[in-house]
């Protein structure tokens, strides 16, 4: 079965230069998407004016993406539940209704490296690899049997929770870090009080 009879790859929006700024709204770029996750850190940033026109471009739990430019195939899944953009050549898989696909099985079939290794051979482009989601929908996979999609995904589903568990508590813990840490170096915050255990 190919790509294309189960979901569509629609590609994110053309920001413009202007539209990014130091803190906001978090816009996940090409090189937020490695390693089957998408990481905020190192995020670029838009207003709420800016987001309120491209609403259909923000990015939900579960939604699955990947990278169309430079790095090819790379896949991850988004793990946070705030408002979050998509940016052009990051492109997000919308499974079609009535599909026979679940989404866990999707993910982990390209999260394949030889996927990713058919992704990087049917680029384009010399200065930097291009894909299309015209190829991406051309690309052929194995299709179980919905019921057998859905167990492996019950299998599974305890390993992604505690991943996306372990993933969120790691990124509270760097923004307390950010926000605590310069405080500490200025000496805003005070801690002779504390009892410190060397």
């Amino acid at each position: 079965t190919d790509l294309a009879s189960v979901c569509k790859v629609s590609s994110g929006f053309a920001f413009k230069s202007s539209d990014w700024q130091d803190d906001g709204i978090p816009v996940v770029k090409i090189h937020n998407v490695r390693d089957g996750r998408v990481k905020l850190d190192g995020c670029a940033f838009i207003s709420a004016e800016t987001a309120s026109n491209a609403e259909r471009y923000q990015l939900f739990e579960g939604d699955i993406l990947i990278t169309m430019s430079g790095e090819i195939g790379s896949v991850g899944r988004v793990n946070s539940q705030k408002p979050i953009y998509l940016n052009q050549r990051v492109g997000r898989f919308e499974i079609n209704s009535n599909s026979k696909i679940e989404s866990d099985y999707l993910f982990l079939t390209l999260w394949q490296s030889r996927i990713k290794k058919y992704f990087e051979n049917i680029s384009y482009g010399t200065a930097q690899p291009n894909i299309s989601p015209s190829l991406i929908g051309q690309t052929r996979v194995v299709l179980p049997p919905v019921e057998l999609q859905r167990l492996f995904g019950e299998q599974i589903s305890e390993i992604f929770t505690l991943s996306s568990l372990l993933e969120s508590t790691n990124y509270a813990m760097q923004e307390s870090r950010d926000l605590l840490l310069p405080r500490l170096i200025s000496g805003e915050l005070d801690v002779s009080d504390l009892d410190l255990v060397a």
